[in-house]
C-alpha cells in the first residue's frame, strides 16, 4: 500500500488501513511510519493525495490528520485522511429552494457546486425524478449537506456510496457473484479465512414500522384538487415477523410522501436494521481476489464457516485493505444478508444458514 502526496509516491509504512463501505459516501486511510534519520515531517495536513493499494487507486482525497511522537531515538508519523466526498459530510448548505421537477442526481450536483467541490456524481439506478405532487425539496438554512441529500436518497431506497476518484455514486444493491469461496471448516486443510467475528444484536430491530408523512396539498390546489381530505396523513407500515410483538417504531418521512412511497420507506427501513444486527467480517490474505480483481463491495460471496454458523451468499459491505510488517498484506471482509438492501422482506433461501445453531452441536 502506498500513499502519492503532490505527485511523489510514499511507500514502506509500518502500517496502513484503506476502508470502503457501501454505507458510506466517505473511504479513509490511515498510514503510520517510523524514522530514526531526524529528517523533517514532510506533510503538514490539508496536501491532497491519493491511496494506491497493490498498484490500483482506491482513493483520491486529502490528508486531514497528522500525529508526530518522538523521543532521542526517533520518531513515529500517522498520516489520517479521507476521500474528497469527506466534505459532503462535513460542510453545510445555504437554503437556497428547489423547484421539481428535478432529480437526485442534479440535486446532489447542485450541492456540490454550491460547496465548491470538483468531483462528479454518477448515477446507476435511472430513479424517477421528484415531482410537485409529493415532494417537498430544499434544504434548511444550514443543514448538513449530505444529511440533506441522504433523506433524499432514502425517500427512493438508493445508496450514496463513492468510486476511487471520490465520485458520488447513487446506487441500488444489484451485485453479482464472484468466483470465491471463502471457508472456515474445522480440520480442513483448504481454509482461506484466517479470522473472522460475527454478530448478533436484535436492539434496534422492531416488529412494527410506521411510517407517517403529509402530502404536499399546495401543489394538489394549484393543480386543480381542491378536496384535501383525501391527501392528509399519509402513511405506510412494515411488519418485522421475526420480532416479538410489542415492538413498534414510528418514523416521520423525511419529505412529503404517498402511501406507497411511505409504504416502501417502511420496508426498506426494516430491511436495513434487519441486516445491521447480523454482521459478520472474515479477514483473508491479500488484496485480491484468485481470479486478479481487486476486492470490491457490492459483491455476493458463497461462504461456509462452521464456528459462525454460516452456510449462505453474503453481501460485502465493506472492505479494509490492511499492511502491517507482521501480519503482512490482508483484506478483512464485512458482510451482511444478501438481501439487505432491497426493498423488501423475503423468506431465507433453505440453502442459507446464518447462525441458527451458533452454540449447537456439529451435526
Amino acid at each position: 500500500m502506498e500513499l502519492q502526496v503532490n505527485g511523489i509516491q510514499y511507500g514502506r509504512f509500518t502500517t496502513a488501513s484503506a476502508v470502503i463501505s457501501l454505507d458510506s459516501i466517505a473511504r479513509g486511510f490511515s498510514f503510520t511510519a517510523v524514522s530514526t534519520a531526524g529528517l523533517p515531517l514532510p506533510f503538514k495536513g490539508g496536501e491532497p493525495c491519493r491511496v494506491i493499494v497493490d498498484g490500483s487507486p482506491v482513493l483520491d482525497g486529502f490528508i486531514e490528520v497528522v500525529n508526530v511522537d518522538y523521543d532521542a531515538g526517533g520518531h513515529s508519523i500517522t498520516i489520517e485522511g479521507r476521500s474528497k466526498s469527506g466534505d459532503l459530510v462535513d460542510s453545510s448548505l445555504e437554503g437556497k429552494e428547489i423547484n421539481p421537477p428535478i432529480s437526485l442526481k442534479k440535486i446532489i450536483e447542485d450541492v456540490i457546486t454550491e460547496i465548491g467541490l470538483d468531483i462528479a456524481v454518477i448515477d446507476n439506478t435511472g430513479i424517477e425524478d421528484f415531482n410537485e405532487a409529493e415532494d417537498k425539496l430544499g434544504p434548511a438554512v444550514g443543514e448538513n449537506a449530505f444529511k440533506f441529500i441522504e433523506r433524499l436518497a432514502r425517500k427512493r431506497q438508493v445508496l450514496l456510496t463513492s468510486n476511487g476518484d471520490s465520485d458520488v455514486v447513487i446506487t441500488r444493491s444489484d451485485p453479482t457473484e464472484i468466483d470465491v469461496n471463502l471457508q472456515n471448516i474445522v480440520q480442513s486443510n483448504n481454509n482461506n479465512i484466517i479470522s473472522g467475528s460475527v454478530s448478533y444484536d436484535r436492539t434496534q430491530r422492531f416488529r412494527d414500522y410506521l411510517v407517517k408523512s403529509q402530502q404536499n396539498t399546495s401543489s394538489l390546489v394549484f393543480g386543480g384538487n381542491a378536496d384535501l381530505s383525501d391527501v392528509v396523513d399519509q402513511g405506510g407500515s412494515a411488519l418485522d415477523d421475526e420480532v416479538r410483538t410489542g415492538r413498534q417504531l414510528v418514523m416521520k418521512a423525511e419529505k412529503a410522501s404517498s402511501n406507497d412511497q411511505a409504504t416502501e420507506r417502511a420496508i426498506w427501513e426494516a430491511n436495513i436494521r434487519r441486516t445491521r444486527s447480523q454482521v459478520y467480517s472474515a479477514t483473508v490474505n491479500e488484496y485480491r481476489t484468485k481470479s486478479g480483481e481487486l476486492w470490491s463491495e457490492n459483491k455476493l460471496v458463497p461462504i461456509t464457516d462452521e464456528f459462525a454458523d454460516i452456510n449462505a451468499r453474503m453481501l460485502i459491505n465493506s472492505i479494509e485493505f490492511k499492511f502491517g510488517t507482521t501480519e503482512g498484506r490482508q483484506t478483512v471482509l464485512g458482510f451482511v444478508d444478501k438481501d439487505a438492501y432491497k426493498v423488501e422482506i423475503s423468506e431465507p433461501e433453505t440453502v442459507d444458514n446464518v447462525g441458527n445453531n451458533l452454540f449447537g452441536s456439529a451435526g
